[in-house]
């Protein structure tokens, strides 16, 4: 088997072992939280998850997208992946901070988060922790079993931090804060592995 194809099929097993992780955790853990949380507090972890999912378009900006494409076309050239790299980190950062009046807005505006302030924090905790995400660099260098092992292990210990964490609806204003630290540990975890690789 070549080199290519071989590099091919270890891509393709990574990105399968990604969303089965995003598809596998919420089989197992919302069943769970909808039993723990009460039908009133769990409404109030969908809305919060859903907003942070909808928040997160903003530090993500179509990078998985446009900078996957340029990593691929410029792997060749290490001077420019630096620049460009660093680059895509500092605009993410300059999004995130976008977050916080969008935030205040949102406070106001909606009264679950109105009454509930504590769920539109860990919203945004959230919101930031999946925008930070550097697949695009994993994508266009085509090694994505490096995050893909990461991705499973933190998936798993969200899992078993879940059930053995959460017990009462009380508890349900801590799950989102659970998700993003184990996400942003993740992501951070990858972005050192990134900028290791220059200068």
């Amino acid at each position: 088997m070549s080199l290519s194809r071989k590099s091919l099929r270890h891509n393709a097993i990574s990105l399968y072992i990604i969303q089965f992780a995003s598809f596998f955790v919420p089989l197992i853990t919302l069943p769970y939280l909808s039993r723990v949380l009460q039908p009133e507090i769990f409404g109030v972890y969908l809305f919060s998850q859903a907003t942070a999912l909808l928040f997160q378009f903003i530090p993500e900006y179509g990078f998985n997208l446009s900078a996957t494409r340029t990593i691929a076309q410029n792997r060749e050239n290490p001077d420019y992946l630096n620049r460009f790299v660093f680059g895509v980190v500092a605009a993410k950062l300059i999004l995130i901070a976008i977050l916080l009046p969008v935030a205040l807005v949102v406070w106001v505006a909606v009264p679950v988060f109105s009454e509930h302030p504590v769920y539109l924090i860990g919203s945004i905790s959230l919101a930031v922790a999946l925008g930070m995400n550097n697949y695009w660099y994993f994508r266009g260098i085509e090694r994505m079993s490096v995050p893909a092992g990461w991705v499973l292990l933190a998936n798993f210990c969200y899992v078993g931090l879940v059930i053995l964490l959460v017990e009462s609806p009380q508890d349900g204003r801590f799950v989102l804060f659970l998700q993003s630290a184990l996400i942003g540990l993740t992501h951070l975890g990858l972005i050192i592995y990134m900028c290791r690789q220059f200068a």
